[in-house]
């Protein structure tokens, strides 16, 4: 495993995906059901993508991916989340990061359909959300927290404390 600066930076970013998470939980909550309604009557994904729940669920899918990608560059290993990444949601999700935050000439770019297709997706994204935060959470916890870098006992804490928010894996 990579040194405890990688392996908390790397928390720091999933602590970044979790608030995002929040935020489109909070405001998918405070939606009504006409709110994700066009004017024809369908909730379409063009629609639902320009709403609140659209916009915090695109920056969360592509925070998660960053953390994906960190877990796999510093070779971590939890059987899990192992197990989770052989699915092909992993490319479906890297696609959508890209068309998230790179440009596209196309307001509503198809790499964001296909994370869309199957509500077994949906399920994908929060396990591996909630897998890779538990993991962080437990890895941070044997780290040692030198003198000169006091904010990383914060981000153990921090780490805590949003898991505590979460049901548990």
């Amino acid at each position: 495993m990579q040194g405890s600066s990688a392996l908390l930076a790397l928390a720091r970013y999933w602590l970044c995906a979790d608030q995002l998470r929040s935020s489109f939980f909070e405001a998918f909550r405070a939606s009504t059901p006409g709110h994700l309604v066009d004017a024809h009557g369908d909730v379409g994904l063009s629609f639902y993508w320009v709403s609140g729940p659209g916009i915090f669920s695109s920056l969360w899918f592509g925070a998660l991916f960053v953390v994906i990608e960190g877990y796999r560059e510093l070779a971590l290993s939890d059987p899990h989340i192992d197990r989770l990444l052989q699915s092909d949601h992993v490319d479906a999700l890297r696609l959508y990061r890209n068309a998230t935050f790179h440009f596209q000439s196309s307001a509503f770019h198809k790499k964001m359909l296909p994370l869309h297709e199957t509500h077994e997706s949906e399920q994908w994204i929060d396990e591996i959300h909630r897998r890779l935060g538990a993991f962080l959470s437990r890895s941070a916890a044997d780290i040692s927290c030198p003198h000169d870098q006091p904010d990383a006992a914060k981000l153990r804490i921090a780490l805590a404390v949003r898991l505590a928010e979460h049901d548990g894996v």
